[in-house]
């Protein structure tokens, strides 16, 4: 019962004198800031359509294009090779399906980032690679 009564106090009387927010007991718990109210962020936007940064290149999409080709035709040729030498399924099993994360994954990525510029696209692809972190 006496839990009820130190519940139904008021947060002033129970801090009393040694308030760890330094305020008397009879002031409100919120204070308005004093000074101008002006961020620091600038009022510009980060990304403009001028200046294109890197992702946005046609110099990434080309470099990320060569690897991503490169991982899809090592992992291709790897998975093929765990099939044709099918000797201990309980573990090729396990470890193809392990590969199959790579082409998967890697394309997805390249595509989203082929269509980084054009929001329509990329929201659907940004989702499946999302979803198959998941």
């Amino acid at each position: 019962m006496s839990q009820l009564w130190w519940r139904a106090k008021r947060l002033s009387e129970r801090l009393g004198s040694d308030s760890p927010h330094g305020l008397p007991p009879g002031s409100p718990s919120t204070v308005a800031p004093q000074g101008s109210n002006s961020s620091w962020a600038p009022i510009a936007p980060v990304v403009r359509p001028e200046e294109p940064f890197f992702l946005m290149t046609s110099t990434a999409q080309a470099i990320s294009g060569f690897f991503v080709w490169t991982a899809l035709l090592i992992t291709c040729h790897q998975i093929y090779m765990h099939l044709r030498y099918y000797s201990s399924p309980n573990e090729q099993r396990h470890i193809v399906r392990i590969l199959f994360i790579v082409p998967i994954y890697a394309f997805d990525s390249w595509l989203s980032l082929l269509f980084f510029t054009t929001e329509e696209y990329y929201v659907y692809f940004d989702t499946v690679r999302d979803c198959y972190e998941g």
